[in-house]
């Protein structure tokens, strides 16, 4: 408008995505999988397929014949996936895989000339063949959270840190509860759980940002203390607010102020 665009955002229920018949119908249509298929991209050649754990930091590059043997088994996975399967939030695993490719030559054979793209794709626990594929060539614990490399969680909520813990039985709970994905949760809705390598490094970020919230830090002196804590974080889970027990939510909300945040409505945006 007047040279100008603009935003408008719709909230609805979650149901009117995930039990809708024309969704569903689009989703598992021949003519969506066919269009959509990762084989359909019009590239040249593939550079590589980069594959990462976020728990392990275990990191794999595959290319040539192997990446394209491991597209193969990721698009026959996505021919195969039901609507279920893709909205199902309990189905992301805690894989990611980064496509490379190229698309266009015509400025010499230079890797650096060559107009790249990348698409990046999450890894579904109903994925069989690309899961398969990964573990025939050396890529472990795709589909079994390790829950020895995390031994302290802090809690996220609302951009505040506001609770850690190194208590095996809350760890253990947020990893079987916790969702890669928030697609269909409101923002206020879920706990964000950050996972690490020990109970100090939780508990020193916990009073890092609440020294930072309160302005009694310089931001620099903030920044240069908490990012090497960051760095050594091993991924980011959510759990639903809805999943979690009185006990747990009642250490996590202690000593601050909340009011009735949670509805049982889930929201999409």
């Amino acid at each position: 408008i007047g040279g100008k665009s603009f935003k408008r955002t719709y909230y609805v229920k979650q149901s009117a995505f995930t039990e809708n018949d024309d969704v569903r119908a689009l989703y598992e249509s021949k003519e969506f999988k066919e269009n959509f298929a990762l084989t359909n991209i019009k590239m040249l050649e593939i550079n590589n397929i980069s594959v990462d754990g976020s728990i392990t930091k275990q990191h794999e590059l595959y290319s040539g014949a192997e990446a394209q043997e491991l597209l193969e088994a990721m698009n026959k996975d996505f021919e195969a996936r039901t609507f279920e399967q893709e909205s199902d939030l309990s189905n992301y695993t805690y894989v990611d895989l980064d496509i490379t490719y190229v698309v266009n030559k015509e400025f010499g054979e230079s890797y650096y000339n060559f107009d790249n793209r990348g698409i990046y794709v999450a890894l579904h626990y109903s994925d069989t063949n690309t899961i398969a594929w990964l573990e025939a060539h050396g890529f472990e614990n795709i589909t079994d959270v390790p829950k020895e490399y995390v031994r302290s969680v802090a809690v996220l909520f609302e951009d505040s840190y506001i609770y850690a813990s190194a208590d095996k039985e809350m760890i253990n709970f947020l990893l079987e509860n916790g969702l890669r994905n928030t697609q269909g949760i409101p923002y206020n809705a879920f706990f964000a759980v950050d996972l690490y390598p020990s109970a100090d490094a939780a508990q020193n970020l916990v009073e890092l940002e609440k020294q930072n919230n309160e302005g009694t830090i310089e931001y620099e002196e903030y920044d240069k203390r908490s990012m090497p804590i960051k760095d050594s974080m091993f991924t980011e889970i959510y759990v639903p607010a809805s999943k979690v027990p009185q006990e747990y939510y009642d250490r996590f909300t202690k000593n601050r102020y909340f009011t009735d945040l949670f509805s049982d409505e889930d929201v999409i945006r």
